[in-house]
């Protein structure tokens, strides 16, 4: 019989082979049915349980263009891709790349992703879109009760505020709600009242839960007012372009103060009367206060205050008119007369250009009304024509006639009165009254 004989080379590699097959047959576990690599007790869940904590595991790597001729990949056959830099696996009909979009920054998180972000919802619209209640709490461990919450669902989407006691219980919610009607509500849920309610129609109501049919605005209390913006007159005159039915609180106007509003053409009390605190030289209905009447005064009227304005600058030149031409009804010269005058004139006086007609002609700051002054109305401008301004040092005519061929003017140099001939050509400033 023949003995064979080894090598001591192929004595050593015969031990290795052994070796290593006695240890792959020790680590499997016959009753688990399970392969264990650096571990002599794979899981019962894993058909390979795979042990270090100095390595890893190193999947198959490749190009996109060798994984996408992958002949049949089968689901869930992981590679990875050497060109995006990332993990995919193929999911039954397609690859999936396994890279999150959230990215950490210390102890932030963020999305590098271009699209929508969803929860509780698979087709974001919008950046961030949520179905069903947000609520957020304060920071800290322990909630105190204190959140924001918004509600995207139900009949009444919107958002509640709330205070907590810092035990976790609501002290104050207030409530901001769309209705189904499309308006807007705040509550103050604690007290159970609504404190604001805007319509589709934009009428706004404070303190009610709707606003009256007929109202813009409504305001509800039993214990509080309306309080309009306070200011002096020079503020109040300061405004710029004032819109007609402007209302503000006039605090040093007369006595006490009082509320005016502004008609499109200047400032009133409520009632419409001239405001208090009216002063001479104050830009009023279309010129400039030039007199107030006093008592005594033609026109006077206790309590009210009425008087003549002036416009802000002279009309073109021009002749009283009708030279030898006598007009007895154009012959007033008190305070009251000047209106009645300008109207004679004109009435027996057809000459165009005369200064009686251009005043009764004028148009200015809405007002129709304006006339030549009397004589004593003339007067009046004189005395107070520092406040009213613009006013030359030359003859100005008055409606009141001399005579026949006469007219009086007044010289506002020295403020003395003459007489004229009626075509001689003088300075007119045309008055009304309020």
């Amino acid at each position: 019989m023949k003995i064979k004989t080894y090598n001591h080379t192929t004595t050593m590699f015969i031990i290795r082979q052994a070796f290593i097959t006695i240890c792959l047959v020790l680590s499997i576990n016959l009753f688990s049915q399970g392969i264990g690599i650096g571990t002599s007790l794979p899981s019962g869940s894993a058909a390979l349980d795979i042990s270090s904590t100095d390595k890893g595991i190193l999947v198959p790597r490749m190009t996109t263009t060798q994984r996408n001729m992958i002949e049949s990949p089968a689901m869930g056959l992981l590679v990875f891709d050497n060109t995006t830099s990332t993990f995919w696996f193929y999911n039954s009909q397609d690859w999936t790349e396994l890279k999150t979009r959230w990215v950490r920054n210390g102890n932030h998180i963020y999305n590098t992703n271009t699209g929508n972000v969803g929860i509780g919802v698979t087709d974001p619209a919008v950046r961030h879109e949520v179905l069903g209640t947000i609520r957020s709490l304060r920071p800290g461990s322990t909630p105190d009760g204190s959140y924001i919450s918004m509600s995207s669902s139900g009949n009444d989407p919107g958002m509640s505020i709330a205070r907590g006691n810092g035990s976790g219980a609501e002290l104050r919610r207030w409530d901001m709600k769309i209705g189904v009607d499309r308006s807007f509500r705040v509550k103050d849920f604690t007290a159970g009242l609504d404190r604001l309610h805007i319509d589709i129609d934009g009428r706004v109501a404070f303190g009610s839960s709707l606003p009256a049919f007929a109202a813009s605005l409504e305001v509800q209390s039993t214990t509080r007012g309306f309080l309009p913006p306070r200011m002096t007159d020079e503020e109040r005159d300061a405004i710029t372009s004032p819109a007609e039915g402007l209302m503000i609180w006039c605090n040093n106007c007369g006595a006490y103060g009082e509320a005016q509003v502004y008609n499109g053409l200047y400032w009133t009390n409520l009632n419409g009367t001239p405001p208090a605190g009216l002063e001479i030289g104050d830009n009023y209905q279309g010129g400039k206060v030039a007199y107030i009447y006093q008592p005594g005064d033609p026109g006077y009227i206790a309590g009210e205050i009425h008087g003549l304005i002036a416009t802000e600058s002279d009309l073109i030149d021009g002749e009283w008119g009708c030279y030898e031409t006598d007009l007895p009804g154009a012959m007033g010269m008190a305070l009251g007369t000047g209106n009645q005058n300008t109207i004679d004139i004109i009435t027996g006086c057809n000459e165009p250009g005369i200064a009686a007609k251009l005043c009764y002609d004028l148009v200015l700051g809405g007002y129709t009304d304006w006339f030549l002054p009397s004589q004593d109305e003339l007067s009046k401008l004189y005395d107070n024509r520092l406040a009213i301004g613009g006013l030359l040092e030359s003859y100005y005519t008055t409606s009141s006639e001399y005579t026949y061929q006469w007219n009086y003017i007044k010289y506002f140099t020295t403020g003395d009165n003459f007489y004229a001939p009626k075509y001689f050509e003088q300075n007119i400033r045309p008055i009304r009254y309020f």
